[in-house]
């Protein structure tokens, strides 16, 4: 079922800056649980007596990029952690997460979420919340999916590999080819004849540039999403974008546990299947401290979810006025309407500073460099 994105401006989170002390890099994977995949047990290839978590610490803990992990097909997923939460820096993005994706032609989406340790028990079990990149919102975006794989036969190979079936009546393949000839199936999963998977599914993002299926380019999304463009071009994650299960936005002071699901669900021929790849994530701000005084989750109507050279992106939940007030109390602008949607204000005739966006809901502190 598709939802909408109710979206909202947040007070944001005040931050102190201190020495740095924290790694900004993954310090642990607390579970990997792939899809089938044609990447699967070579990416990363397990040691003998290796937990899956561990084999996945072992190849992307403690580096900005080095080894790589892949998901596997639609719902495989990754939960880790850096040595310390991740602050919510007003005005920046928080933290990045690096694929193998080129500058073009090869996207494959994985979905970040992230949550807060609110009971303090050091294990992620505690509500996610999902990062809403840009096509959140589609019409084509189903929430609440559920797709379910079939151990393959050992005569099964080629088109008809894994067969997988879903929660809304659909039913297909996930073909392998002459390239990957080890088993896709999980190797740590010896004994289900399923594996069931949940999560947000995009739509699929494949263009048949011949229309004979002999070659197909993946087209990258817009924003907000792992393994979607090169690590280059990838600003990074703000956890702004955050909503709850209902797609109700919220402000998160900072977080603890960060999860990622490859998104889609489509075979793309000799290509073979959609499958998120990681290579590394990075804390963006690994030096700032968390305002312990306000609430770790918080509901607001309004956000600044993106900051451009031209522009800031405010996303709202209802139509109001704004203004942009100068710290020095100034107005610079009056008089704009914020719409219900995804609003992109121009600054270009702003100078750089630190800046209030004002409603007569909230206010917001944001940074123009």
């Amino acid at each position: 079922m598709s939802k909408k994105l109710l979206l909202p401006v947040y007070a944001m989170t005040a931050i102190a800056y201190t020495a740095l002390a924290n790694n900004p890099y993954i310090h642990e994977v607390m579970e990997y649980r792939p899809a089938p995949g044609q990447f699967i047990n070579v990416l990363p290839a397990p040691a003998d007596g290796e937990a899956p978590a561990e084999a996945a610490t072992r190849v992307l803990a403690g580096k900005q990029s080095g080894g790589m992990i892949c998901l596997g097909a639609f719902g495989g997923y990754t939960v880790f952690r850096f040595d310390h939460p991740v602050a919510n820096v007003q005005g920046d993005y928080d933290f990045k997460i690096s694929g193998n994706a080129p500058p073009t032609g090869s996207s494959e989406p994985g979905i970040v979420s992230v949550s807060i340790d609110v009971n303090q028990n050091g294990l992620p079990d505690d509500p996610w919340y999902e990062l809403a990149g840009s096509n959140y919102a589609l019409e084509t975006t189903l929430h609440d999916y559920t797709v379910t794989y079939h151990r393959p036969g050992p005569d099964d190979s080629g088109e008809h590999y894994i067969r997988w079936t879903d929660n809304i009546g659909g039913e297909g393949w996930l073909a392998s080819n002459a390239f990957h000839k080890q088993p896709y199936w999980p190797a740590w999963d010896n004994d289900s004849e399923t594996l069931t998977f949940a999560g947000t599914r995009l739509a699929p993002n494949k263009v048949d540039k011949n229309g004979d299926g002999t070659y197909f380019v993946l087209e990258p999304l817009p924003w907000g999403y792992v393994d979607n463009i090169s690590a280059a071009q990838d600003p990074g994650f703000n956890l702004e974008w955050a909503v709850d299960s209902n797609g109700n936005p919220v402000h998160l002071a900072y977080a603890d546990f960060f999860k990622v699901h490859t998104a889609i669900l489509q075979t793309n021929g000799s290509l073979g299947e959609t499958s998120t790849e990681i290579t590394g994530a990075e804390d963006l701000h690994p030096d700032a401290d968390i305002n312990t005084s306000l609430p770790a989750v918080t509901h607001a109507p309004v956000v600044v979810i993106g900051l451009g050279h031209s522009h800031i992106i405010v996303r709202s939940t209802v139509a109001t006025a704004c203004s942009i007030i100068s710290a020095t109390g100034a107005t610079v602008t009056r008089s704009l309407l914020l719409h219900p949607c995804d609003n992109f204000l121009d600054t270009t005739s702003i100078p750089p500073g630190i800046y209030i966006l004002s409603t007569p809901l909230t206010t917001i502190k944001f940074v123009i460099r």
